[in-house]
């Protein structure tokens, strides 16, 4: 078999059309070329075991249908199948390692790796205090040694914090100085505005009386005031300052 290499034929054996108008001549057909063709045709034909004949234009297809039947008969026929004998295909129960193809987001790690890790600790735990390491600038101190500090470094050992009084009332509040106070300071202020009054007044364990708010009573863990029946607070001049309702702070 080849290519056209006649006159005129293309570089790489192709034929050219040609183009009278132009003065391009076509490729000249050669019987050596035609009678390539058609011995690669009927050498085929012929070597199927089929007689070439004039008047029968489909030998080519019967001698391509017959090659092919043949090599499916001789497939089929010589195939065993298990049964008789034959070795059937047998998928393996486990793969190795290495026929995995790893990625970014399935990746092998090695049981050292899973050991170390493992061993680290969980993302959430705490630890008892006697795990710290203590030093000049890192120190644990006790609840009794930062309330001595607290009350050194202040003039106000305890402070009770506004609270709503009314009139003709005890009340009583605990603190936390495990000592009876040497004195204790009473504020009052009004509801209207909430004006602060009386921010001076001491009393030490005295009586209450019709009018005004006292300190009743000092111990060791509270102090007890009582409120007046007609007013909390009333001036000592008598300018009709007094309310009857406000708050009441303790500092010691």
């Amino acid at each position: 078999m080849h290519k056209i290499d006649s006159t005129n034929a293309g570089e790489n054996g192709e034929w050219v059309a040609g183009n009278p108008l132009t003065g391009v001549q076509p490729t000249a057909a050669t019987a050596a070329w035609f009678n390539a063709i058609q011995e690669e045709f009927t050498h085929y034909i012929e070597s199927r075991g089929i007689v070439l004949s004039k008047s029968n234009n489909h030998q080519l297809t019967a001698a391509i249908e017959q090659h092919l039947n043949a090599f499916v008969t001789k497939a089929f026929n010589s195939y065993t199948p298990p049964s008789s004998g034959g070795t059937a295909y047998t998928h393996p129960s486990s793969h190795p390692a290495s026929m995995i193809l790893e990625n970014a987001s399935k990746r092998f790690v090695t049981d050292a790796l899973i050991s170390t890790w493992n061993s680290k600790a969980n993302g959430s735990h705490s630890h008892a205090a006697s795990d710290i390491n203590q030093d000049a600038s890192h120190r644990f101190v006790t609840d009794a040694e930062r309330l001595a500090w607290n009350q050194a470094a202040s003039s106000v050992k305890w402070d009770s914090g506004w609270f709503s009084v009314g009139l003709g009332q005890t009340y009583t509040k605990t603190h936390n100085l495990g000592e009876v106070p040497l004195s204790a300071r009473l504020l009052l202020k009004s509801t209207a505005g909430k004006v602060v009054v009386g921010n001076s007044m001491i009393f030490n364990s005295v009586n209450s009386g019709f009018f005004g708010t006292t300190i009743e009573d000092l111990t060791t863990t509270q102090i007890k005031i009582a409120t007046g029946n007609q007013a909390l607070w009333h001036s000592a001049a008598g300018t009709g300052s007094n309310f009857s309702a406000g708050f009441a702070r303790i500092i010691v």
